[in-house]
């Protein structure tokens, strides 16, 4: 299942909308006005809806309470023809969570997407998370360890520092660099590459690769912010430096994070899965019965499997269900299928929000598909009301008449009452 837009070919280009929460100008549509439907997200000093000139795709989504998070891989005008990778933000930036120079931009600016330029001299950005209103950034250079920086709020240890917000002088720092070397307690031969990073809304989750003096090749996950319901393994506090989390040495290689409000699930190479964390709201409900699973996401309080038998897919929930957020009317608690009519429309991907949840679906006659169901109080759904959407319906292509664009969906994302589509249109 893709996780990243693929490359648009020259007679293509890319659009991206946005619909949801929009008070400090998150979605980057140019105002601070809640959007109910799909609408065309802005980039500094491009036309609305079209991305900046010479990019090749979206790299990474990602979005806090308030606040966005964009990386484009681009080919950067009037350099070299290597394409390179470019962060761009926007929304709140008054924790300093869009780095130092955005701290007293008006609201105005911050409505339109804008490039954040922080990367060191030789190094390029290669992933990006973001937590409630803090954001995280690693850089990568070959034959360097990777460097991931922290910047905005510290609630619940969120920054990874140790609760250290301040330089030797007083002076408030605003640029923090974690130290995730001494959280596993082994020298390091070779390169530490941080291979995944996922936030939730206050706690963080690193796949860190390296290779020890031994020569032997080890994959250790660490995790900081709040834990207080165990959603870091056996911690009951909140973590504000990164501690390794522990795991059976039986269990296989790590290869998806999905992070919740108070839990965690990692899904493992063979298809099982480790819950971590808070059952209190039937949120990790017999997930440890489920099999062959090839793709898991969090909402805040519930969880989005993707199981696999003879090539047939099935997207099955638990959690809450006040508004929708399980795609399904009732039931017994935990994890039952969400009925997507998959019959001759394979699945391309699944995105979880806050409480809402986004489906690609890849219909063998026709164009791609997005289905959504779950919280709407935002219109994240892009519906065109603030109803809650209790089954799957589709959102995409849209109804005559209900939107600024069309399309074919290439990618999606969703974030605290936020969702975003990147369409692909010919020229």
């Amino acid at each position: 299942m893709p996780n990243s837009a693929r490359i648009i070919q020259s007679s293509m280009v890319l659009t991206l909308l946005a619909a949801g929460s929009n008070a400090c100008g998150q979605l980057g549509i140019g105002s601070l006005d809640d959007a109910h439907h799909f609408t065309h997200c802005a980039f500094r000093d491009s036309p609305p809806g079209v991305l900046p000139q010479d990019t090749q795709t979206i790299l990474q989504l990602v979005s806090g309470s308030n606040h966005t998070l964009i990386l484009l891989r681009r080919t950067m005008p009037g350099g070299s023809d290597e394409p390179r990778n470019e962060l761009w933000g926007a929304g709140d930036g008054s924790k300093g969570q869009l780095g130092p120079s955005w701290r007293n931009k008006t609201s105005l600016s911050i409505s339109v997407f804008q490039p954040i330029d922080q990367v060191p001299d030789g190094y390029e950005i290669t992933n990006v998370a973001a937590a409630w209103e803090t954001s995280y950034v690693v850089f990568s250079q070959d034959g360097r360890d990777d460097i991931l920086i922290s910047m905005g709020a510290d609630d619940f240890g969120d920054l990874g520092v140790g609760g250290i917000k301040k330089q030797r002088n007083g002076k408030e720092r605003l640029i923090h660099v974690v130290d995730l070397v001494s959280s596993i307690g082994s020298i390091v031969r070779g390169t530490l590459r941080i291979s995944e990073l996922v936030a939730g809304p206050h706690h963080v989750i690193a796949c860190l690769d390296y290779v020890d003096l031994s020569g032997h090749a080890f994959q250790k996950l660490v995790g900081w912010g709040a834990s207080r319901q165990g959603q870091l393994s056996t911690i009951s506090r909140a973590v504000t430096s990164p501690l390794e989390i522990q795991l059976r040495q039986s269990q296989p290689r790590v290869t998806q994070i999905a992070l919740g409000n108070q839990h965690t699930v990692l899904r493992h190479l063979d298809g099982s899965v480790t819950a971590l964390g808070s059952d209190r709201k039937g949120q990790l409900s017999n997930i440890s019965s489920l099999q062959a699973v090839t793709a898991a996401r969090c909402t805040w309080n519930g969880t989005v499997a993707v199981t696999a038998n003879d090539c047939t897919f099935l997207v099955s929930s638990s959690g809450v269900n006040e508004a929708g957020q399980l795609g399904r009317l009732g039931g017994e608690p935990g994890f039952a299928p969400v009925d997507l009519h998959l019959e001759g429309s394979p699945l391309g991907m699944v995105v979880c929000g806050s409480e809402h949840t986004l489906v690609v679906l890849n219909p063998v006659d026709g164009c791609d598909e997005v289905w959504g169901w779950g919280w709407n109080e935002h219109g994240n759904l892009g519906t065109g009301d603030t109803s809650n959407v209790r089954i799957p319906t589709k959102l995409w292509p849209p109804l005559a008449g209900e939107s600024v664009a069309d399309g074919e969906p290439v990618v999606v994302w969703a974030g605290c009452g936020t969702s975003w589509i990147l369409v692909n249109q010919e020229t």
